[in-house]
């Protein structure tokens, strides 16, 4: 971080939480950042994403920006098949509702929605979808 902030002007740090809260210790970024802040000093400034959301319950919370091949998850890329990711995750868990991911989507939906405008009234996937295409175009 220093040699990015030092040599080439970088002033902000993207880094995701996996608690809601701060805690003292723990692999959290916000310790290693606060303790880099306490030593170093300096201007460099820390922005937090929350965990990125797979269909994998013994797994559900990842790295937003990290994709592990075979990760089950919808990813914000080209061609992207949102139906049958999500298909395929409702076989294989048994559950209509996939739990925090589902929530997770939804949210990014709402945002979606207030930022921009209603999708209208289609499927959940087709928002998605539609959100995606958008995005990467």
């Amino acid at each position: 971080m220093e040699w990015y902030n030092r040599y080439k002007s970088v002033v902000v740090k993207l880094g995701w939480i996996i608690q809601a809260t701060e805690t003292d210790l723990g692999f959290d970024e916000r310790v290693f950042d606060r303790e880099y802040k306490a030593v170093i000093g300096g201007d460099l400034s820390f922005v937090y994403l929350k965990p990125g959301r797979t269909f994998d319950k013994s797994r559900p919370k990842v790295s937003p920006y990290i994709h592990v091949p075979g990760e089950a998850r919808i990813l914000l890329k080209a061609n992207e098949d949102v139906k049958a990711k999500i298909t395929e995750a409702e076989k294989r868990l048994g559950d209509k509702h996939l739990g925090g991911a589902r929530r997770h989507l939804t949210d990014i939906v709402r945002l979606y929605e207030k930022l921009f405008s209603s999708l209208g009234n289609i499927p959940f996937e087709d928002k998605i979808q539609t959100i995606i295409d958008n995005v990467i175009k």
